[in-house]
């Protein structure tokens, strides 16, 4: 990142915990390369995969103004299963085959 932008800079956040009780990690990203310049990120470690949630801005102002937004989006973001209980409905993608 720094070759494409030299002032590229990498913050690590506090990790935030959301209202549905998901520990995300928190990166910025800022002065990256047009035309995401400035980007928040939040990883969510789940069942061995990581679900990635990232909100972009090409400039710092709006970046500052809408942040409260990614983190609302964060409180409302629950990982996709195909693990339901019987009877509750169809899976568009099963764990298991059945035959």
């Amino acid at each position: 990142m720094k070759k494409l932008s030299p002032n590229f800079k990498l913050e690590k956040k506090e990790s935030y915990t959301s209202k549905k009780k998901y520990q995300f990690e928190i990166r910025h990203f800022i002065n990256g390369p047009h035309p995401g310049a400035f980007e928040a990120v939040g990883y969510l470690p789940y069942k061995g995969l990581y679900l990635m949630v990232v909100y972009t801005s090409p400039k710092i102002d709006a970046f500052n103004k809408h942040l409260k937004a990614f983190y609302a989006a964060l409180d409302n973001i629950s990982p996709y299963t195909t693990e339901l209980s019987p009877l509750s409905g169809k899976c568009l993608s099963p764990a298991k085959a059945t035959n």
